[in-house]
């Protein structure tokens, strides 16, 4: 059970998730535990970004949305991707309720023919086209290949609500520096052109 509360979230179970203590808009909300409780993680976190999905659901003008794919839509085992049940619906509810929805990923665009097999069948309801999923390129590293993507979308679409995945380069180049980087789950708010909001999952396996 949780509750919103001056734009945090706080739950019942801290060792889950909970809030930040400071009042600070770049505060990050943090969550304990990892390892074999990550799976506990996602429940709470997809409800917390699923509320300011319906808050800016009211909106004119939807923000656009970003995914990772990897510990973010699916976990990888071995040379089975399984989807993340809770991130996948939050995901499809995004794209039914009119939000331009992304995919930014650290995949090689080798890959992509694979990639875009592996997000059909995750029924999401997005168009899977070079347009919404936007993968690295020959000679980039992931930092600046997923910021460059996310620049172009806010540029077309105005400032990204979240942007959420596994690794520190989904939440953007300049992370507050009290953020607890050894925390499993981080949610960071923004104030600039580009990000609202990042959410950073458990990193279980390969990005």
């Amino acid at each position: 059970m949780w509750t919103m509360r001056t734009g945090h979230a706080t739950y019942d179970d801290e060792r889950v998730f909970s809030s930040s203590t400071s009042s600070s808009t770049s505060s990050p909300i943090r969550a304990g535990g990892g390892g074999r409780e990550a799976p506990l993680l996602y429940p709470p976190l997809s409800d917390f970004l699923r509320t300011h999905v319906h808050l800016a659901h009211a909106q004119e003008r939807k923000p656009p949305v970003v995914f990772d794919i990897d510990d973010t839509l699916v976990w990888n085992r071995g040379e089975d991707d399984v989807p993340i049940p809770q991130m996948v619906s939050l995901f499809k509810e995004c794209v039914d309720l009119g939000f331009p929805t992304y995919v930014v990923t650290a995949r090689n665009e080798k890959w992509r023919k694979e990639t875009t097999r592996l997000m059909a069948s995750l029924k999401t309801g997005l168009p899977v086209n070079e347009t919404t999923l936007l993968m690295r390129r020959r000679g980039e590293d992931a930092d600046s290949s997923k910021h460059d993507h996310r620049s172009t979308i806010a540029d077309r679409h105005g400032q990204i609500l979240f942007s959420v995945g596994d690794q520190w380069w989904d939440l953007g180049r300049r992370i507050p520096r009290d953020v607890d980087r050894e925390a499993p789950v981080v949610v960071v708010f923004f104030d600039n052109k580009q990000l609202k909001m990042g959410a950073k999952l458990p990193f279980v396996g390969e990005d």
